[in-house]
């Protein structure tokens, strides 16, 4: 699994992540997870090879309740 940071130079940055087959196999089960448990959470954090990427620690992955507005959205 790979993520990198993209500066626009507009006060917005972008995200990327990149990941293997192993990788999105990985993730399902942990969303699988959340999906069947609303308190459940996870992390997606940087490992001791990321120097190459300053920036990017964590990324907290969480249930968001129906009455929270959202700020993003997906699509290709």
């Amino acid at each position: 699994m790979k993520a990198d940071i993209e500066d626009f130079k507009t006060g917005w940055f972008g995200v990327s992540l990149q990941l293997r087959d192993s990788d999105i196999d990985e993730l399902m089960i942990y969303l699988n997870r959340l999906k069947a448990d609303g308190s459940y959470h996870f992390h997606l954090f940087k490992n001791e090879e990321s120097t190459k990427c300053p920036g990017i620690a964590d990324f907290e992955i969480s249930f968001q309740s129906e009455d929270e507005a959202d700020n993003l959205a997906i699509g290709d």
